[in-house]
């Protein structure tokens, strides 16, 4: 990469050459005789600029897969494709040998078939048992059931008599607790309407005092828009006489140019005035605005809380009404719960005879029960350690049918997805050993790989723009955008490092760039030249680095060489840099200017009487 120090100094010497070499030819002729030539300059337009990082890498597939298999010491039957082919996802790429799978899993098959058969009928007689079982053991319990039944029905009829008496005592009870609390809560609402018709009549006095607070603010206001109305009209009629000084002062071409300047700066002040006294009259107004509709707001507030104090006053007459009748029914319900209490009491005798005949048959209930659970268990404990013993028995060579099973399945290799052949790794009638059985590329969709040093890497993020060219397609230009950045370099291959220390890692990073457009023409492995875009800008005016110099307070600044050859300088924002140019920014900048390209004078050649140009 050409570094601008190399550049400015080459052109620098260039320049000085020649011009050393033209004005000794014009120092012979005219001994003694200074020779003026015009500076070198250069026409400023606008330009498009890139800085570009520039690698060498190679073209590679997007997707490879390498096709192994786990099944080993099998031989190879057919194999299905030969490298260059082309195939589909789930295409058959070999075929091993399943014969000796087979075999083993015949035999498997029968013993456990054997093993099954005999369990059946061991199984079935234990089954019969625990049927028989099970079938005298639910006639016991089904008699005993009904007996409890009856019991249970004439206790839960007394208890349904004693429960309808006490539900009509609670209902009682639970009436007069209601009457209570209806009554409570009544004085309550009372004294909570009271309350509010207090609130109401001090809310309307508040609003009062706050509309005629407001009031008073917008009479003060007014006065401060009238003074800030007439600030106003004074600083815009200073702005327009300062315009106008400044308009006949540019369009005077005797004026001199720092005049000119001192009357656009004491415009642009007049202006500035101008626009915040119009801001604080525009806010003064808007201000006044603002408090004259919350006044609307708060009238609109006080009619509303006049109404609802009227509203809160007739509610305080109701809930003093209601108040008196909720008094009247607690003193009937009280009453009424006396007369529900007796006849609840009388209800509890009855319930203890017909529990007493209901424990009796329960207990002879549970006793059946318990016994049959007892025959029934032990019949079923008998059934389960049966189907474990059976269970275990063939659990190893259950677990190897479905191995061979799968290695059954395995034993047809098939392409994962789409691709072509690239290589092969066994040939048919080979024994199967491990490692590669063919490797499948994607030969549609390429990337370009290439490495990029410690010292660019940082510059680089995914999605940047790139522009291929494949030695195969000459000076045509492909485009790409980054796909991958390792975040760790590459380690180097001992042996070719530039180091005697052949273990150090490499400082170079692999990328890969995706290719956005295909093209026929292309193939793996070919050699590839591309340019990543690290920042653009478009229709920028930009100079060579010589042209930019610093004044003496640290300014970037270029010189332009007017129509009548009198010289001006310029301050320029430096921006995107590029191996010869760099951006400039200012506004007086124009399409065409002249910029001077400066030139070193040697001292010794002014010494002698030199010149030059």
């Amino acid at each position: 990469m050409i570094t601008k120090k190399k550049i400015i100094t080459t052109v620098s010497l260039i320049i000085v050459a020649a011009g050393i070499g033209l004005t000794t030819v014009l120092y012979r002729e005219k001994a003694q005789q200074k020779v003026i030539e015009p500076p070198e300059t250069v026409t400023l337009e606008h330009q498009n600029l890139q800085n570009i990082i520039s690698v060498t890498g190679s073209l590679e597939s997007a997707y490879k897969r390498i096709i192994t298999s786990e099944l080993t010491d099998q031989r190879i039957l057919k194999l299905q494709v030969k490298a260059g082919d082309r195939v589909k996802a789930g295409d058959v790429i070999a075929v091993l040998d399943s014969a000796p799978i087979n075999d083993k899993l015949m035999v498997l098959k029968e013993s456990v078939n054997s093993a099954s058969q005999k369990a059946a009928i061991d199984k079935s007689m234990v089954v019969r048992n625990l049927d028989n079982i099970l079938e005298s053991s639910e006639i016991d319990r089904k008699r005993a059931k009904e007996a409890v039944n009856e019991a249970n029905k004439s206790l839960e009829k007394a208890k349904s008599d004693a429960s309808l008496a006490k539900s009509l005592y609670e209902q009682e009870k639970s009436k007069v607790q209601d009457k209570e609390a209806s009554l409570e809560n009544s004085r309550k609402n009372r004294e909570s309407a009271k309350q509010k018709w207090k609130e109401k009549a001090e809310g309307i006095s508040e609003t009062k005092v706050k509309i005629e607070q407001m009031e008073n603010e917008k009479n003060g206001l007014e006065g401060d828009i009238k003074q800030k109305e007439e600030t106003y009209n004074h600083t815009k009629t200073d702005y327009q006489t300062a315009l106008a000084i400044f308009e006949n002062m540019a369009a005077d071409n005797t004026q001199a140019a720092e005049d000119i300047e001192a009357a656009r700066e004491e415009m642009e002040n007049k202006k500035t005035q101008m626009q915040e006294a119009e801001e604080e009259f525009n806010a003064a107004n808007l201000q006044l605005s603002t408090l004259h509709s919350a006044i609307q707001n708060m009238q609109a507030v006080l009619e509303g809380r006049q109404a609802d104090y009227a509203a809160a006053e007739a509610d305080f007459q109701q809930k003093s009404e209601e108040a008196e009748g909720a008094e009247a029914a607690l003193h009937s319900a009280r009453n009424t719960v006396e007369l529900r209490e007796n006849t609840y009491k009388q209800s509890d005798a009855a319930i203890a005879v017909a529990g007493s005949d209901y424990n009796k048959s329960l207990q002879s209930d549970q006793d059946i029960e318990r016994n049959s659970h007892k025959a029934i268990a032990d019949q079923q404990d008998s059934l389960r350690g049966f189907e474990i013993t059976e269970a275990g028995s063939n659990l190893q060579e259950k677990m190897d049918i479905k191995k061979y099973e799968h290695q059954l399945e395995d034993c047809i290799i098939k392409a994962p997805a789409d691709g072509v052949i690239t290589s092969l790794g066994v040939q048919e009638g080979d024994v199967y050993k491990g490692g590669e059985i063919a490797t499948i590329q994607d030969t549609e969709n390429l990337v370009v790989t290439a490495l990029i040093d410690q010292f660019e890497i940082g510059r680089l993020q995914n999605g940047m723009n790139a522009e291929i060219q494949a030695a195969s397609e000459g000076n045509e230009k492909i485009k790409g955008k980054i796909s991958f950045i390792s975040p760790i370099p590459r380690s180097q291959s001992p042996g070719t490092g530039t180091n005697d220390n052949n273990n150090v890692s490499s400082t170079d990073y692999p990328i890969q760039i995706a290719l956005s457009e295909h093209n026929s023409g292309l193939r793996l492995g070919m050699k590839t030249r591309t340019n990543i875009v690290v920042r653009e800008v478009k229709n920028a005016f930009a100079v060579p680095y010589n042209c930019i110099t610093t004044n003496e307070e640290g300014d970037s600044v270029i010189t332009i060489l007017e129509e009548d050859d009198t010289e001006k300088i310029i301050k320029v924002q430096q921006g995107l840099e590029t191996d010869y140019f760099v951006e400039i920014k200012s506004r007086e900048l124009k399409e065409g200017m002249k910029v001077i390209v400066p030139v070193e004078i040697n001292e010794t050649e002014e010494r002698s009487g030199i010149t030059v140009g």
